[in-house]
C-alpha cells in the first residue's frame, strides 16, 4: 500500500494524514476556555483588567507584562530581528526569512558545519563577556 495518492495527497490510513494532534488538543483547550467563559462576559473581564493593569497598576514591571501580553495575542509576536553587517560595516539588508532560506537550501553536511560554526561562535562569545564583560574585548571578529 503507498503512502500517497496519484496526487499526491496522503491515503487513507496513513499515520500522517491525521494532522497534528497537538493543534487538535489546543483547539479543544481554547474551546473549553472560550465554553468555561460563557457569553456572561468573564473573558471581556479579563481582557479589561489586563487593560487596567497595563495602563494603571503601581509596579512597572506588572504594567509591561499585563501589556504584552495584550499586545502578543491582539497583534501577533514581532518577528525576530537581527542585524547582519558586511565586512564594510554597512548593514547587509537581509531578513531573518532570507537567511533561514539560504540555510535550508544548503546540503545537509554544509547545514551541519554551519550549526557547529554558530555554536562555537557563540561559546565563544559567552566566554568571552564572562571574562572580560564584552564580546567584543575577547573577540577581534
Amino acid at each position: 500500500m503507498s503512502d500517497r495518492q496519484q496526487n499526491g495527497w496522503f491515503a487513507p490510513g496513513n499515520k500522517l494524514s491525521q494532522g497534528n494532534h497537538l493543534a487538535k488538543i489546543m483547539a479543544t483547550k481554547r474551546r473549553q476556555l472560550i465554553d468555561a467563559c460563557g457569553d456572561n462576559g468573564r473573558l471581556q473581564q479579563v481582557v479589561e483588567e489586563l487593560y487596567n493593569i497595563a495602563l494603571q497598576d503601581k509596579h512597572a514591571n506588572y504594567r509591561v507584562q499585563a501589556a504584552k501580553v495584550l499586545l502578543d495575542h491582539f497583534l501577533g509576536k514581532p518577528p525576530q530581528s537581527f542585524d547582519v553587517t558586511l565586512d564594510d560595516g554597512k548593514p547587509s539588508g537581509l531578513t531573518l526569512a532570507d537567511l533561514q532560506l539560504a540555510i535550508l537550501q544548503l546540503p545537509p553536511e554544509s547545514r551541519v558545519l554551519f550549526a557547529a560554526a554558530i555554536r562555537q561562535r557563540r561559546t565563544e562569545a559567552a566566554t568571552a563577556i564572562v571574562e572580560n564583560g564584552s564580546v567584543e574585548s575577547g573577540s577581534d571578529r
